[in-house]
């Protein structure tokens, strides 16, 4: 039995290589170690409704109210932003203000995951998870 990932999906649903999506020769396995980085990044507390935040509503988020929209502990939240930061999913940008102000934005590479987000929610509309009986 082929255990081999299904080949690369490309934004316009057709499947082939384009940009980073596989290697110059068509193998969809070229990328796997960003796949599983990606996968374990996202299984993490609360990284997918944070990024299903951003990946649904546009513009920059403050951190007070993703914390209170999400609920979210600042600690975790924090540590999902640090990370969405350094992988380049966000930007963060700090205004010089009393109180400060922290602002999240998603980067192009993050806006590239929304259609992931609207898979999801279009299998979810058919299919759940209950106990099989």
């Amino acid at each position: 039995m082929d255990e081999s990932p299904p080949a690369a999906i490309a934004a316009d649903g057709e499947s082939g290589s384009h940009g980073s999506r596989g290697s110059a020769d068509g193998d969809p396995c070229a990328n796997s170690e960003t796949v599983s980085d990606l996968l374990t990044l996202t299984s993490k507390a609360h990284a997918m409704a944070l990024l299903r935040e951003f990946a649904f509503t546009d513009g920059p988020h403050r951190f007070s109210e993703l914390e209170a929209e999400l609920g979210i502990s600042p600690n975790t939240l924090s540590a999902r932003l640090a990370e969405f930061v350094e992988t380049g999913l966000l930007t963060r940008c700090s205004y010089d203000e009393i109180p400060p102000r922290v602002e999240y934005e998603a980067t192009a590479k993050a806006d590239d995951l929304a259609p992931v987000f609207s898979h999801l929610y279009a299998w979810a509309e058919t299919h759940d998870l209950e106990p099989a009986e």
